[in-house]
């Protein structure tokens, strides 16, 4: 006999003979009661099966004396899944029909033939019937509640595509229901399974090699053709556990092969924190075939709050401190795929339907309003999926006042360790797509939030656009070039799904997903609107994707988003690389000022729609202090560590306050919600140090954001006396991950204005980075309080005259052409940075004041890449009617970030991408960490036989190797003649030692070899 890849089939097969005998001997002896809870159609109550009667007894209200007929079939019910659950196509083939005489919805009748045929009704279906119907609305699945439902999934994507779940009632028989297509076929067909031993991942993605030959033979199921899946079923004589992580072998013309991974408890929480009121809402499902477990606990509702809805989209960070969290613009309305009537005659007006009468998200309508002041209840629920395309996992919840006024609202964040990726578009289609998905499992659902507008606002919206996934990224060669969304190939595909033929169109569908390219996303979730009002529902969009993977073989991470021309046009309008969203960390650094409280603080935020985890571990408190804060400036670096003068009002001003919080009418310390604090106010929101000597918590923050413009980065802890004196303190700075490198830049002022601003970002392996911390010390005679106009413009101050400073800086700096004009074509704001031409610094962050310290957090300023700011120029205006440049400065590489030129003959022609490649070989790092810089200076010496490029490094680099790269053997092309030596090449960091003398001794060195 043949082996198993990782196990003999002796093994599998005594496995099976085990649970043969265990099944017969024990497994199914003894008396069993099922039982079916109907709540469908206006129908409720209970059908109870007992096997010692032989009976079947119903208790229904709803239908009363109309019952004349009941049927079990061969599949559990999806609730929430389809205007249509107890359709054949969804429940299967009838088991067995039983007749009901005369009743009034509460009867007995004997049904011996049932038990004799339906060995195990756990896990089937029941459909209840009316005199004369031929199609019933009303379904349950039958359950045996003595014991728990283990549930596993294998998915398949090609050539037979679908999916298998393996399901155990009971610790009894093990049951695979497939649900399965087979691509491009016209016909249903019938298909062996098989499992296999799995050896490594790759095997998986080997399958046309794997021999089913050397495997246990499950059974036959039948496949449907690509117009439509269909249902098959076999029962498993192997334990549960026997089949989790080995691989499903379908055997065809050409095998099918998908991984066993089994699933867990999803949990979901919407935390309340807003306006006094505290609590959450907790959802719970242990598969797509239960009903899901909610949990509302709420305190210090006052008796305001009436009733409570699922949402359409999650709940935004807030920029300004009058901006409503939960109107209409942010979240949308109720969660409703179904498209229910709420105002038609058949929408129940009270909490007398069944869940299916109601919108999804009308957790109310079925269950009641919020009353009183406390609340603390516990439900199931028959239409709230977590699992499948209607899931409301990533949207939000609501609370209304009883007048049906938006009062409180939450965000639903899945419980489990999840990934996060992002695709940020900048013109001519404005937003970003943010995909999430659990960490470690393929097969979880993908959740989509789309929000995109049109950049120009004064243009018309637009309609019925495609959007994919393609195959490659943004070209490096083409990232700021008008055609460079031609540059990301075909769709995403990796499972070779047949497009050629012209039933495609009509067989890729939101109902049939499995029948697309893994990257059409028009065809699984429909085309899109483009709008062109930003912040509107029309500009959002969110989906959940069951086809899709941000883990695993075929990821779509490191693809691109392509929108294409409007009315389904094959034009690429739009595209934005798939990148991955890192989570923010930011932790305290060293303890100055001369306390002696040991410690730290570590804040993590996933997306700026989650909320902060805030970590708090101090010993050594001595039952001295009380107060906690994040200030609003870092530490001044000109002051020694121990001088309590670096934590003084002077060095780190006061509290972060940016929605300028009265503490004089707040809550007391502890008692409120986080919205009722100042932003830095830790103390406040979670109870103060005092009388302790030692603190350690996690705390969950709605309102302490690590990104945007309120970002606490670059700013400090100071924690305080016990009578409000500040201790000691320590400055916040982002965590680098072990993938990132530091980016440092430097503006130094030093005419009409001195001082300098410093800007610091950690960039990443796939293009994305940080937000940019930006650090002003600026000092100027007499300045104005309202601040002043400031801007990036194109080109370095080197550029300007000679004779008259900053008198030629180029136009506003705007790489992708974000629209600039004024009036209703613009939207660019502070909440909106990427609707802003990027140098455009007054309109992202407001006016920049003088003569005082400041720290901004801007989205939108990159220190690499071809969009770099870096060597350009930082101008101050005047602020004058006629408007004048009062100062400028250019964007230099500072500390820890390495620069070099490169001088070569001007004849020499290349491409971005090369030179990036060929300066990394020599340099022996990766590409992604070389900048070009702007050409700003060579550009006005057109009769200069040479051409210089100045490069920026992110992170270390060896500097022997870069003190002597002009003259590098690696650098084929872009070496230096003897004509262009010393014309202006050499390589410098800002402060790591590179002298210029060093410099100038390596090129006399060269010169004399050569």
């Amino acid at each position: 006999m043949s082996v198993l890849l990782a196990r003999p089939v002796r093994c599998l097969l005594r496995d099976a003979l085990w649970v043969i005998l265990w099944a017969a001997c024990c497994g199914y002896a003894g008396a069993q009661t099922y039982v079916a809870e109907v709540n469908m159609a206006g129908v409720r109550g209970s059908v109870t099966f007992d096997s010692t009667l032989t009976s079947v007894k119903l208790n229904i209200s709803g239908m009363g004396s109309e019952i004349r007929r009941l049927s079990v079939h061969t599949y559990p019910v999806l609730y929430g899944h389809s205007t249509d659950p107890c359709s054949q196509q969804l429940v299967g083939e009838i088991l067995q029909n039983i007749s009901i005489g005369s009743n009034d919805g509460a009867t007995t009748v004997s049904a011996p033939e049932l038990f004799t045929s339906v060995r195990v009704l756990a896990d089937h279906s029941l459909l209840l019937f009316r005199d004369g119907e031929t199609h019933s609305r009303v379904c349950a699945t039958i359950q045996n509640a003595q014991g728990p439902v283990l549930t596993a999934q294998a998915k398949f994507f090609g050539p037979v595509a679908g999916v298998a779940y393996l399901r155990q009632v009971d610790g009894r028989e093990l049951r695979m229901i497939t649900d399965l297509l087979s691509l491009g076929q016209t016909n249903t067909k019938t298909v062996s399974v098989h499992l296999v031993n799995i050896t490594g991942e790759a095997q998986v993605m080997q399958c046309a090699t794997v021999n089913p030959a050397s495997s246990i033979q499950l059974g036959s199921v039948t496949v449907g053709a690509s117009t439509l899946s269909v249902k098959s079923h076999v029962v498993v004589n192997l334990p549960f556990s026997d089949v989790i992580g080995r691989m499903l072998v379908i055997k065809a013309s050409v095998q099918s092969c998908a991984k066993i991974i089994p699933l867990s408890l999803k949990t979901a929480k919407a935390q309340v924190n807003m306006n006094g009121v505290k609590g959450e809402f907790v959802f719970q499902q242990s598969s797509m075939f239960e009903l899901t477990q909610v949990r509302v606990s709420l305190q210090n509702l006052r008796g305001m709050a009436g009733p409570y809805h699922v949402h359409n989209f999650p709940v935004p960070q807030r920029y300004v401190a009058a901006e409503s969290l939960c109107i209409d613009p942010n979240v949308g309305g109720h969660w409703n795929p179904f498209s229910l009537d709420v105002r038609g005659l058949d929408y129940p007006k009270f909490a007398n339907g069944t869940h299916d009468q109601y919108e999804i998200g009308d957790l109310s309508g079925r269950h009641g309003s919020l009353l009183g002041n406390t609340v603390d209840i516990a439900y199931m629920d028959w239409n709230l999926p977590l699992f499948g395309p209607n899931s409301i996992v990533g949207r939000s919840m609501v609370i209304h006042h009883p007048n049906t006024s938006r009062w409180l609202c939450a965000s639903i964040e899945p419980e489990e360790e999840f990934v996060t990726a992002t695709a940020l578009f900048r013109f001519p289609v404005v937003g970003r797509v943010l995909l999430r998905q659990l960490k470690n499992d393929p097969y979880s659902d993908v959740y989509m939030f789309v929000e995109i507008a049109n950049g120009n606002v004064s243009l018309p919206s637009t309609s019925n656009h495609n959007w994919h996934v393609h195959e490659f990224p943004i070209s490096f060669v083409t990232d700021l070039d008008e055609h460079m969304c031609s540059s990301t190939g075909g769709h995403f595909n990796p499972h070779g799904v047949n497009t050629s033929q012209s039933i495609y169109s009509t067989e890729c569908r939101p109902d049939n997903p499995y029948r697309c390219e893994a990257g059409d996303y028009a065809g699984k979730h429909g085309k899109i609107f483009i709008s062109n009002r930003l912040g509107t529902v029309t500009s959002k969009y969110f989906f959940t994707d069951t086809t899709s993977s941000l883990v695993g073989s075929n990821s779509i991470l490191g693809h691109s988003f392509v929108i294409h021309d409007p009315d389904a046009g094959l034009g690429r309008l739009a595209c934005a690389n798939i990148t991955l969203l890192r989570a923010v960390t930011i932790r305290t650094g060293e303890w100055r000022g001369g306390g002696t409280v040991q410690g730290q603080m570590v804040f993590t935020q996933p997306s700026d729609l989650d909320s902060t985890s805030v970590l708090v571990q101090f010993s050594n408190l001595q039952k001295a202090v009380s107060g906690l804060h994040v200030h609003m400036l870092s530490m001044p670096r000109s002051l020694p560590p121990s001088d309590p003068a670096v934590c003084a009002d002077r060095a780190v001003r006061g509290h972060f306050n940016p929605f300028s919080v009265d503490i004089v009418v707040g809550p007391a310390p502890g008692n409120g919600t986080t919205d009722q604090y100042e932003v830095g106010d830790i103390s406040g929101k979670f109870g103060p140090l005092r009388d302790l000597d030692q603190r350690e918590g996690n705390y969950s923050d709605t309102n302490l954001p690590l990104s945007g413009i309120n970002s606490i980065a670059g700013r400090s802890v100071v924690i305080h006396r016990n009578n409000g004196s500040r201790l000691q303190c320590a400055d916040l700075g982002r965590e680098k991950q072990a993938e990132a490198e530091w980016l440092r830049a430097r503006v130094s002022f030093g005419d009409k204005i001195n001082g300098t601003i410093l800007l610091s970002q950690l960039v990443y392996p796939d293009g994305s980075g940080s937000d940019t911390t930006i650090e002003v010390d600026l000092q100027y005679d007499n300045p104005k309080a309202q601040g002043y106009r400031w801007q990036v413009h194109n080109d370095s101050e080197a550029v300007s005259s000679s004779t008259v400073r900053c008198s030629w800086l180029g136009v506003l700096y705007n790489p992708y052409n974000v629209y600039s004009g004024e009036g209703e074509g613009r939207s660019c704001d502070t909440s909106r940075p990427f609707h802003c031409e990027m140098g455009d610094l007054t309109s992202k962050q407001g006016p920049l004041p003088l003569g005082s310290r400041v720290v901004f957090n801007e989205a939108n300023l990159p220190l690499g890449g071809d969009a770099t700011v870096v060597g350009r120029s930082l101008a101050v205006w005047d602020g004058t009617p006629v408007g004048a440049i009062l100062d400028c400065g250019t964007i230099a590489p500072a500390d820890g970030a390495a620069s070099a030129t490169l001088s070569f003959p001007r004849g020499v022609v290349y491409s971005r991408y090369e030179l990036r490649r060929t300066i990394a070989g020599a340099l022996n790092i990766a590409v992604w960490r070389v900048s070009l810089l702007p050409d700003t200076s060579s550009s006005l010496r057109v009769s200069s036989p040479c051409q210089n490029i100045t490069f920026l490094v992110a992170g270390d680099v060896d500097l022997r190797l870069l003190e002597a790269i002009s003259f590098s053997n690696d650098l084929g092309k872009f070496s230096a003649t003897k004509r262009c030596q010393g014309n202006g090449a050499g390589g410098a960091v800002g402060s790591t030692g590179v002298q210029p003398l060093t410099i100038i001794i390596v090129t006399l060195v060269a010169m004399i070899i050569q």
